[in-house]
C-alpha cells in the first residue's frame, strides 16, 4: 500500500512537471516567434527608409544632370557664337535642342532607376511585413499548443495514474 502511495505520488509529479515543461515549451517558441516578427516590423521600417532615401537620391542626381545639362548647352551656345555662327537660326538652334533632349532624357532615365530602386524597397518591406504578421500568428498558435500540451500531458499522467492505483490497489 505505502508502494502504491509513493508511486501514485510519482506519477502525479511527472505529470505536473511534464505539464510545466509543455507549457513553457509553447511559450518559449512563443517568444521566438514574437522576436523574430519584432525583427521583421524592424526590416520593414528599414525597407521603407532606404524606398524614400532612392527616390531622394534619384531627384538629387536628375537636378544635378539637368544643371550640367543647362551648362552644356551653354557651352554649346558660346562655342557656336565664338564660331561667328548665328545661335538663334538654322542648325545651331537645332544642336542646342538636342543636347536639352538628350539632357532630359537623362534626367528622366535616373528618376525612372531611382522610382524601380524605391518600389524593390517598398516590394521588401510589403514582405518583412507579412512576415511579421505570420511570425505573430505563429507566436499565438505556439502559446496555445504549448498549453493544451501541458493539460495533455497533465490529463495523460493523472489517468496513468488512475490505472496504476487500480492495478496496484
Amino acid at each position: 500500500m505505502a508502494f502504491a502511495a509513493v508511486a501514485a505520488a510519482v506519477s502525479a509529479i511527472g505529470a505536473v512537471v511534464g505539464a510545466y515543461g509543455a507549457i513553457q515549451q509553447g511559450e518559449a517558441a512563443s517568444a521566438a516567434a514574437n522576436y523574430n516578427a519584432q525583427v521583421a516590423r524592424n526590416n520593414q521600417q528599414i525597407a521603407n527608409n532606404n524606398a524614400v532615401l532612392a527616390g531622394q537620391s534619384g531627384e538629387q542626381q536628375a537636378a544635378v544632370a539637368q544643371q550640367k545639362t543647362r551648362a552644356e548647352a551653354g557651352a554649346i551656345k558660346a562655342g557656336e557664337a565664338a564660331g561667328n555662327i548665328d545661335v538663334n537660326t538654322g542648325s545651331a538652334v537645332d544642336v542646342q535642342s538636342s543636347a536639352a533632349a538628350l539632357g532630359e532624357l537623362n534626367a528622366i532615365t535616373i528618376r525612372g532607376n531611382a522610382a524601380r530602386t524605391a518600389y524593390g524597397y517598398e516590394t521588401q518591406a510589403t514582405g518583412y511585413q507579412d512576415q511579421a504578421g505570420l511570425d505573430k500568428a505563429q507566436a499565438s498558435a505556439d502559446s496555445t499548443a504549448g498549453t493544451i500540451g501541458g493539460i495533455s500531458t497533465f490529463l495523460g499522467g493523472a489517468d496513468q495514474d488512475s490505472a496504476q492505483n487500480i492495478a496496484l490497489g
